[in-house]
């Protein structure tokens, strides 16, 4: 892409970049929170029966992902709802966002979100990943060419910062899965052309439905999915 006409894309490039932090009005999946109804209930450990699936259901899922790389329609979009629907009933992982296995390099296998899909179906990136440490988030987009697009934030668990009398919301607070998270910079490498820093963009929030060392499974605040492999 020459200069001349990366600066004609840039003003939407950015507007789409932007948009990803920007919370929607969209329905909630009811998927998304049923998780600290379900929990509690589960055997997290697993049977050999549950472990089977467990990995039948990974496999097909990672199938399904890679084969609509950038893609996201009603089809697709129905078709991985089901699977991590199914999925979730199954996470070995209690309390997901404040488990050890969250914090590492996790790279993008498939998502919904148009804005990061944006940078993939127009092949200004292939590889995307998501970094998260101890109180602290980095997203990275690197361009093909050259330069990327990254930014960086906190992050909380929500349980750290809820507190109830209430029995019921005490076992929620066991088995948490939601992290909350808000941006503080934004960068773009242009190469030779600069680097040039924004501020702050937008806060949110994602529940990880499911987790262990090799898949993660988000979906958040703008209802949105996300589901990524690790990347150590």
């Amino acid at each position: 892409m020459n200069r001349e006409l990366f600066v004609i894309l840039l003003p939407t490039l950015l507007l789409r970049v932007f948009s990803l932090s920007i919370l929607s009005n969209s329905v909630v999946k009811p998927w998304q929170s049923f998780l600290s109804q379900l929990l509690p209930n589960s055997n997290l450990n697993g049977s050999k029966a549950d472990v089977d699936a467990r990995q039948r259901l990974k496999l097909q899922l990672f199938e399904e992902c890679r084969s609509n790389v950038g893609k996201n329609d009603e089809r697709v979009r129905e078709r991985i709802e089901s699977i991590i629907g199914d999925l979730a009933v199954l996470n070995p992982t209690r309390g997901t966002a404040t488990s050890p296995l969250l914090l590492r390099k996790w790279t993008l296998e498939w998502t919904t979100e148009k804005e990061i899909n944006f940078f993939i179906q127009t092949g200004i990136s292939n590889t995307i990943t998501q970094t998260l440490s101890k109180g602290y988030l980095e997203n990275n987009i690197p361009f093909v060419k050259g330069g990327g697009f990254g930014v960086s934030g906190s992050i909380r668990p929500a349980s750290n910062y809820f507190t109830s009398d209430d029995d019921k919301d005490q076992e929620f607070l066991l088995c948490s899965c939601r992290t909350e998270f808000q941006f503080i910079n934004a960068k773009l490498d242009l190469g030779k052309w600069g680097i040039y820093n924004f501020p702050p963009v937008g806060k949110g929030w994602f529940d990880t439905i499911y987790l262990d060392d090799e898949l993660r499974v988000d979906t958040n605040s703008r209802n949105d999915i996300l589901i990524c492999r690790a990347n150590d």
